[in-house]
């Protein structure tokens, strides 16, 4: 494997981040969440949650039932995200 050069920031300079590469990464932690919460009790029994990426959007997760496939709601990434964090904090505490 190869590395590129090494590159030094200072503190408070602004770098601009590849979008594609960004969403790749929102995207990897979305896959994450929606699994695990989908293994909890957070989507209400008959619901799951399902993420949801357009070409050229944001992705999103919804809130589907299972039995219908109707999307009941949907949820941005940063919620998902925040879920999954209180819903671990939470689980820890039980432990």
């Amino acid at each position: 494997m190869e590395l590129g050069p090494i590159v030094f920031v200072p503190f408070g300079v602004q770098v601009a981040v590849d979008p594609a590469h960004e969403s790749l990464g929102l995207t990897r932690e979305l896959v994450t969440a929606v699994g695990w919460l989908n293994q909890t009790e957070f989507p209400s029994r008959g619901q799951e949650l399902k993420l949801r990426r357009l070409p050229g959007k944001r992705p999103m997760v919804a809130v589907v039932d299972r039995e219908t496939g109707e999307t009941i709601d949907e949820l941005s990434p940063e919620e998902v995200l925040r879920i999954m964090a209180a819903s671990a904090k939470e689980q820890e505490g039980e432990q």
